[in-house]
């Protein structure tokens, strides 16, 4: 992880438990990057109120672990706690999805309002430049006040 991040991200819907697995597993995913963080939340407007959590990672470094396989394409850890959990306990900031699309394209970056599915979805995480330090610091600054 970069020196300087304050937060890891998570998007999703507001009020969704996770799925079966991750509940069971105890493991929430989360990335480094809020432009990944922001397509799984307009991706998951799908489902109800997309949304990206932000989690400070000084509270939650021992819980840490490796992402999945996709891990360098999502810039993926696994946090070692359900996803209710995560968002109850950790998620210092929530910021709604077209919030953290409007703060990404008035940052240069062509987010998608609508990702109909998971292939659609998968092209935009492949397509789309990962964010440099300076620039999470940029939507955290825009993000956060």
């Amino acid at each position: 992880m970069a020196g300087g991040q304050r937060h890891l991200y998570r998007g999703t819907s507001l009020n969704w438990p996770g799925n079966p697995a991750l509940q069971s597993l105890n493991k929430t995913p989360a990335t480094t990057d809020p432009l990944v963080a922001t397509l799984f939340a307009i991706e998951s407007c799908r489902h109800g109120s997309g949304i990206v959590y932000f989690a400070n990672r000084e509270t939650i470094v021992e819980l840490l672990d490796v992402g999945n396989v996709l891990a360098q394409h999502e810039l993926e850890f696994v946090v070692n706690v359900t996803p209710q959990e995560f968002a109850d306990r950790y998620a210092a900031h929530v910021l709604d999805a077209a919030t953290a699309r409007e703060i990404l394209k008035q940052m240069g970056f062509a987010i998608p309002a609508v990702i109909p599915d998971r292939e659609f979805l998968n092209k935009q995480l492949k397509a789309l430049a990962r964010l440099s330090a300076l620039q999470v610091e940029e939507f955290d600054r825009r993000a956060l006040g």
